[in-house]
């Protein structure tokens, strides 16, 4: 124990003539039954004050005064201090239990306030340490709260507070802050994630659930819930969480769970919509072959009619021309899927390109008795276009409402000008397209479904449609009130913008003019049939044509025939027709001979390898015979070549070949 000061020294002595004084003006009344009281109460007080140095000082300095002054029999000056060993001996035990009992009390009240101001600091320190705690979770931007051992939420962060508008400490709340997450919990989310929380408080374990917890503004929100227990002196106190708003998380994985189920059902109905196509697509390929081989039959039949002969030649014309038409829709579509689509633009007008689609619909309007009205503007009305696709555009649509219309049902085709566009509408009165259906109708493989089809497409001439439009710079929309309720295409197209030198007739550009003239071909087809049908064909038209039916062969024919031009199969057995137009061209006398190939490859990247191996002209199977003794005719004279010794014209046979 530190020393007293000074000052309390002084104060000792101070207090004893303070005290002494008191006693003496108190005589009077009390007389010398009590010499040495107030000398008692003095040495207590300053045992309490200062310790019991200073009360030892004052108990032995105010012995001798008290006694001389106050006690029996009164002294004087003269006789000085009585001496009594037994008053002495009872003057010092009572001072020492005075300052024993004073200095035990004043100790203990030393430690007491030393434990108080212990236990001040300590609070001081735990709010300090709150406040701090609290103002570093209310700047974080999630729920913070603090639960006791029961799950009582007892204190909680501004944005808690803010998103909630709950304090943790609800006096309305009858637990305690118990029932607050029972308030907050959407009611589908409220059994699990209590079930969770129970689980956590009786193992003092950690928790993490998603739960959607409801705001004041009485919205809901996703948040992820975590906690930790909490432990003081290894006993569980309740857990410290936060929540963490994940909404946008939530949301957006939700979104790609859907998007993949959307992606999955796309997935199925394409796959729906590939077997659909590929059906109909056997379907369509097999319904030209039925008359064909039956218009064969009659051909081979003995004594048959010259007429039966005309008809079965024109089923076979009209069917190989549906079929064509078919295969060139479908090589349309991959072109235009691919970007490899070009238009041969030019200023023709729009009244010839409607009636020329009209022209060749009529047939299967005809056949079905189906009355047509078409309005056309009486003035001029030009477009830049290309006409044969235009003319595809539009004889899909008329093909299409006489396919899809009941017979006896009516279509109209009405064009008018509007401003810098012009619109065509082709309407019918036929099975009509629902609800449903008319956001997809233009999707590749889309067909409508009514039960009532009696000619089923591939699904692919409305989205060529459209594609074949918008490379034209238009749209093209679909409308109908609903099944059996008839539809409307409605086709926009742009003007041309001013009045230009007189265009050709669309007529004259869809009909090359042929003029006949005789040339030296040599067909190459390991197909027999195709390759003897084509040289017929080219020899019934004048020309001078030979076969081969490999690739070699065709260097050998080649070499001993020197034609002017060769129509060249590409994928052929030994040798593919690259190889062979590569070869040829390397000889001398191969440099100006016509090398076209024919062939069923017609991608683009056909067309570049066929161009790289050094053909003038790529042709798709099956090609238009008309169009192909126009483009033998066109073609320029080339100079004439030497014919070799050996050549068939002498009376040696071409290996393995066959002249027509």
């Amino acid at each position: 124990m530190t020393r007293p000061r000074l000052g309390v020294y002084v104060v000792a002595i101070a207090t004893l003539f303070v005290v002494l004084f008191l006693r003496w003006i108190l005589d009077p009344w009390v007389g010398d039954s009590q010499p040495y009281s107030t000398l008692y109460a003095a040495t207590a007080l300053i045992v309490w004050l200062g310790g019991y140095r200073p009360a030892v000082l004052v108990a032995v300095l105010g012995y001798a005064p008290a006694t001389w002054l106050f006690a029996s029999p009164r002294a004087t000056l003269a006789q000085g201090i009585p001496r009594g060993p037994l008053a002495l001996l009872l003057y010092l035990v009572t001072c020492a239990i005075v300052i024993g009992f004073g200095e035990a009390l004043r100790r203990e009240g030393t430690r007491a306030d030393a434990a108080r101001r212990d236990a001040d600091r300590h609070v001081l320190r735990l709010q300090e340490t709150e406040s701090r705690f609290q103002a570093l979770a209310d700047c974080a931007p999630v729920l913070i709260w603090m639960s006791d051992e029961s799950g009582a939420t007892r204190l909680v962060n501004a944005p808690y507070r803010e998103y909630t508008g709950h304090d943790g400490n609800d006096p309305t709340d009858g637990g305690g802050g118990r029932d607050v997450w029972r308030r907050l919990l959407h009611p589908d989310d409220r059994d699990e994630c209590e079930s969770v929380l129970r689980g956590a408080l009786r193992s003092h374990a950690s928790f993490r659930h998603e739960a959607r917890l409801r705001g004041r503004e009485g919205g809901y929100r996703w948040f992820d819930l975590c906690g930790r227990p909490r432990f003081e002196a290894s006993r569980f106190v309740g857990h410290v969480g936060i929540g963490i708003d994940v909404t946008e998380r939530h949301e957006a994985r939700t979104a790609a769970v859907q998007d993949r189920l959307r992606f999955e059902e796309e997935m199925k109905r394409a796959d729906r919509c590939k077997d659909e196509f590929l059906a109909t697509l056997a379907h369509e390929l097999r319904n030209p072959l039925a008359p064909i081989r039956n218009a064969v039959q009659i051909l081979k039949a003995r004594g048959a009619q010259e007429t039966e002969l005309i008809w079965g030649r024109e089923v076979i014309e009209r069917q190989v021309g549906q079929m064509a038409r078919l295969l060139d829709d479908l090589l349309d579509v991959s072109r235009i899927g691919r970007n490899r689509f070009e238009l041969r633009l030019a200023r023709v007008p729009l009244r010839d390109i409607l009636q020329n689609a009209v022209e060749t619909s009529r047939p299967i309007i005809a056949e079905s008795r189906h009355a047509l009205e078409v309005v056309l503007p009486e003035g001029p009305l030009d477009l830049d276009a290309d006409p044969a696709r235009l003319t595809q555009v539009f004889l899909n649509l008329l093909n299409n409402a006489a396919r899809y219309t009941q017979e006896g049902g009516r279509i109209r085709l009405h064009c008018e000008a509007n401003g810098a566009e012009v619109q065509i509408a082709v309407s019918d009165t036929g099975v009509g397209i629902a609800p449903e259906m008319l956001p997809r109708i233009f999707d590749m493989f889309s067909q409508v479904e009514t039960g009532e089809r009696a000619r089923p497409g591939l699904g692919v001439g409305l989205a060529l449609a459209r594609r074949l439009v918008e490379l034209h710079g238009g749209s093209i929309e679909a409308r109908s009130a609903g099944l059996q309720r008839g539809s409307t295409f409605v086709v926009r197209l742009p003007r041309a913008a001013a009045a230009p030198a007189p265009a050709p007739r669309v007529a004259e550009m869809l009909r090359p003019a042929f003029v006949p003239a005789k040339r030296s071909v040599l067909v190459v087809d390991d197909l027999k049939d195709g390759a003897l049908s084509l040289a017929r064909l080219l020899g019934h038209a004048g020309h001078d044509v030979h076969v081969a039916f490999d690739g070699e062969e065709a260097l050998a024919a080649v070499e001993r025939w020197r034609p002017e031009i060769v129509l060249l199969d590409i994928g052929m057995p030994r040798i593919n027709g690259y190889d062979v137009c590569r070869r040829i061209r390397h000889q001398p006398w191969g440099r100006d001979t016509v090398m076209i190939a024919v062939t069923g490859w017609g991608q683009e990247h056909d067309r570049q390898r066929s161009e790289a191996a050094g053909f003038e002209r790529h042709l798709v199977k099956p090609v238009d015979p008309s169009a192909l003794l126009s483009l033998l005719d066109t073609l320029p004279r080339r100079p004439s070549m030497p014919v070799p010794p050996h050549a068939p014209g002498d009376g040696q046979p071409l290996p393995r070949g066959a002249r027509v």
